[in-house]
């Protein structure tokens, strides 16, 4: 599926990979363009007809672009609105939400490893003056081993 050229309800209707659903918000992978194997995640509103404060959301985190670096944030590459369907697409350097990893016992070397990552990466935020407000397995986008 073409993310930069979404249609109407184009989300829903094409086979994407549903990487988590968070509450109000899915997170699908998919890609710019046929031939460009450069893939996007989509951000989209789980509601058919999402209320303004998911929407807001969304606006708010496609305006903090030029704040994150894409070393340690998934940077907004757009914000697409396309008659009732606004999906916020990010730059997908790949990796899994934090929480597909959970429900199994971790190895304690891994686990250190990822918290000592988590704790920079938050360091880095906050020098930056954001907050997140939202710190949970499934906003935490992790490489696995």
């Amino acid at each position: 599926m073409q993310l930069d050229n979404l249609q109407p309800g184009a989300i829903r209707q094409h086979n994407l990979t549903v990487l988590i659903v968070d509450g109000a918000r899915t997170v699908y992978r998919g890609w710019r363009e046929p031939g460009n194997p450069d893939p996007l995640l989509a951000v989209v509103p789980t509601a058919q007809q999402p209320g303004r404060a998911i929407l807001d959301r969304l606006e708010h985190e496609y305006a903090l672009a030029e704040d994150l670096d894409g070393t340690w944030a998934l940077r907004p590459h757009a914000l697409v609105r396309d008659g009732a369907c606004t999906a916020l697409l990010l730059e997908d350097p790949g990796g899994v939400p934090l929480e597909s990893l959970l429900g199994a016992p971790m190895e304690l070397g891994q686990f250190l490893h990822l918290a000592i990552g988590v704790a920079a990466v938050l360091g880095k935020v906050h020098q930056r003056g954001l907050v997140h407000r939202e710190i949970k397995p499934a906003n935490i986008w992790i490489s696995p081993p």
